[in-house]
């Protein structure tokens, strides 16, 4: 395991914190990780991965890919892979340089980009533009952007970017990670811009959930269980090639 000798962000305080009761709550979740499985063992197979930010929960059959490297703020939080086949590497996805440029051939962010913020609302912005040109960089032609989101309407994300500093306070009181959630059309845009590519270049995959599933786990893991229905958010898979 490799690590970056960086300090311990607020983000990796809060992760180290939940790590055991993260996989319960992660859990809840198995119909949404079976309909990812259903597309990604189709494009990880014999490839190159950069699983950044899982958690140690896999939406794919990690026999597939030729090589898994798996990347996550929180050495606590990857306890549970076992499997010696799989690189484990503590690291942030805003400074990924450990990984080489043009080394993989898919990168896959399940769950974790709303995790990734700034200090403001425009600082966040930035920061998922980073990410994504980071991304480009680290990926061979060809090869694939995996992202999995809980996504915004457009009044919604409105709503929540008006309270974005109120929200920082709040969770920042009780210890806890920020969180902040996209909205399609602004992924499309900023991944266009970086990516250059339209939107026919874009695979989006609407994940639809059952059950009842624990809608904090990333947060407040184990606080409460909703009706999958109830959940204001819309679950869904966007794969971006990058141009040969």
């Amino acid at each position: 395991m490799s690590c970056l000798g960086m300090k311990k962000t607020r983000e990796h305080q809060h992760f180290e914190g939940i790590s055991d009761k993260y996989q319960s709550a992660a859990d809840t979740w198995s119909m949404m990780y079976d309909l990812i499985q259903e597309r990604l063992d189709q494009i990880v197979k014999g490839r190159d991965v950069l699983d950044v930010g899982n958690g140690g929960k896999f939406s794919y059959d990690t026999r597939l890919p030729r090589r898994i490297i798996a990347m996550d703020i929180s050495p606590a939080m990857m306890k549970c892979i076992t499997d010696p086949g799989i690189e484990k590497l503590v690291g942030d996805a805003r400074n990924m340089n450990i990984v080489a440029d043009a080394s993989v051939d898919i990168i896959v962010f399940q769950l974790v980009l709303h995790h990734i913020h700034g200090a403001s609302l425009s600082e966040s912005i930035d920061t998922l533009d980073s990410i994504l040109r980071s991304s480009f960089q680290k990926l061979r032609p060809g090869g694939s952007l995996v992202i999995i989101e809980g996504l915004l309407s457009k009044s919604a994300y409105r709503i929540q970017a008006s309270l974005f500093q109120l929200t920082l306070w709040i969770l920042g009181r009780f210890g806890v990670s920020m969180i902040f959630f996209y909205n399609l059309s602004l992924f499309k845009k900023h991944v266009k811009s970086v990516f250059r590519v339209s939107d026919d270049d874009f695979e989006v995959v609407p994940l639809r959930l059952t059950g009842r599933i624990d809608p904090l786990g990333g947060s407040f893991p184990g606080l409460i269980k909703i009706p999958a229905r109830l959940h204001p958010l819309n679950f869904t898979l966007l794969i971006i090639k990058k141009p040969c």
